[in-house]
């Protein structure tokens, strides 16, 4: 159990406060289904529900885009699991954090990530190639924790 016990005697234990823990991205091999390579990072968790990441990772030829559940989005070399580079999404786009924490899979369109991340409105799709934020052409979105799909 965690948090620091019980308020009254007989009554749930309550977690308190931040909760730290990693946050991992685990590759395996599909044949053999050994570990090839895991990619963790330190996460400090002021959320309701202190686990993640919740996303399923976007795979894209030698690139895999992951999303954490506060907010760490990081494109990784598929072959090692390395980083190519990362954002935050309260850091570098001012996007509060939903209660759950953040939930809305990437989406990848041609060269674009798409990403519910809330915040400042002309950066809530990140040009891959560039790295680059691309321009929105709506205002920031009040949804959370859930994705759109794509029409062709």
């Amino acid at each position: 159990m965690f948090g620091e016990g019980p308020e009254e005697p007989g009554q749930p234990v309550r977690p308190r406060g931040r909760f730290r823990a990693p946050e991992r991205t685990v590759c395996f091999d599909e044949k053999t289904g050994k570990e090839l390579w895991t990619h963790e990072y330190p996460s400090e968790y002021s959320i309701s529900y202190p686990a993640g990441p919740r996303c399923t990772p976007v795979v894209d030829g030698d690139r895999v885009y992951t999303l954490g559940a506060m907010g760490d989005l990081f494109c990784l070399n598929a072959a090692d699991g390395k980083p190519v580079w990362a954002k935050n999404f309260p850091k570098d786009y001012a996007a509060p954090v939903p209660v759950w924490g953040f939930a809305a899979h990437p989406l990848l369109d041609g060269n674009k990530l798409i990403c519910l991340a809330g915040g400042s409105p002309d950066k809530l799709v990140i040009r891959v190639s560039t790295r680059r934020p691309a321009k929105n052409s709506g205002r920031p979105s009040r949804a959370r924790g859930i994705s759109g799909t794509a029409r062709q």
